[in-house]
């Protein structure tokens, strides 16, 4: 089944396709093609022996008011981004938020008050997530068009590039990026914490990990986390597929291959310390320091709820 015909299995994200007929022709879409015109009856309308036009996923997350995750987000994500590996005419993916004003707000605070076995499954999944995406043959772009932030982070990461747009014109409100972790009283992983260094640089890594920085798009820009800033939802979206259009023009093996090279000796630590990581997430989400700053920090979201 072809990602296109598995559009409607999803809950909290939505799933479209842009067309790509300058991609660079691989095995696969060669392939297609092939079948298609073998397949093609006399006399059918049309060019002989067009060929199968490769495309980009946009995958926009959809679980409103502010894109939290819980296990059930978490898991679908993987799945939405399982079935764009699996068609071999996918060869870029966009991931954005079909919500206004949220790429992500980040984790349900609400899980961190689940047990233990709850807690490990969860980071397993997110530690999975990450690496799925970072590892994907799939190029791609995070058009974060709304505040992202903790979990937003590390999906900003994970992709190629970060497109984002500078705030809601309508109500004249800056969008917020950061990972502030730390202000909930989680460390970043060590990975993660690495991952950063690797993209921002050594000093400003610690500014926004350590300080758990909460940033406007243009000094999210400035800090190295962001690469470019856009004024509108159009430009964003159009920057984003004109970025994958280019890139897709390259020959895809070798493109793959170099980039799998620079990330192998993160990736194979990464792996090595995979379990060591999920017990010290579940070990700093139980303890009393970080369960007395959820508690408040939900009492905090509560009362403007109220208000």
């Amino acid at each position: 089944m072809s990602a296109q015909e598995q559009i409607s299995s999803f809950q909290k994200l939505k799933l479209s396709f842009v067309d790509l007929p300058e991609a660079f022709p691989t095995a696969h879409s060669l392939q297609a093609s092939a079948r298609a015109h073998a397949e093609k009856e006399p006399g059918d309308a049309g060019e002989q022996g067009a060929a199968v036009v490769q495309k980009i996923g946009v995958i926009a997350l959809n679980n409103p008011p502010a894109n939290t995750f819980s296990l059930e987000e978490v898991k679908e994500l993987r799945r939405a981004i399982s079935v764009l590996e699996g068609d071999g005419l996918v060869r870029g993916m966009i991931l954005t938020s079909g919500v206004d004003n949220f790429f992500t707000a980040g984790v349900d605070l609400t899980s961190f008050s689940k047990d233990e076995e709850w807690l490990k499954e969860f980071w397993i999944q997110v530690t999975e997530l990450f690496r799925q995406m970072y590892t994907s043959r799939l190029l791609s772009v995070a058009a974060l068009n709304g505040h992202s932030l903790a979990l937003g982070g590390v999906l900003m990461l994970a992709c190629n590039d970060r497109y984002a747009l500078d705030g809601n014109q309508k109500v004249k409100g800056k969008y917020k990026f950061g990972l502030n972790e730390v202000l909930v009283g989680l460390p970043l992983p060590s990975w993660l914490s690495k991952l950063l260094v690797n993209v921002v640089g050594f000093r400003n890594a610690e500014l926004l990990g350590v300080d758990g920085l909460i940033l406007s798009a243009n000094d999210a820009k400035q800090y190295g986390l962001v690469d470019k800033v856009f004024a509108s939802q159009e430009e964003l979206f159009n920057a984003s597929v004109e970025r994958l259009r280019q890139r897709t023009k390259i020959p895809p093996s070798a493109q793959l291959a170099t980039l799998q090279y620079m990330r192998s000796e993160f990736i194979e630590e990464f792996d090595k310390t995979y379990n060591k990581h999920t017990e010290a997430f579940v070990k700093h989400i139980k303890s009393k320091e970080t369960q007395a700053v959820l508690k408040q920090a939900l009492k905090n979201i509560g009362s403007k709820k109220a208000n």
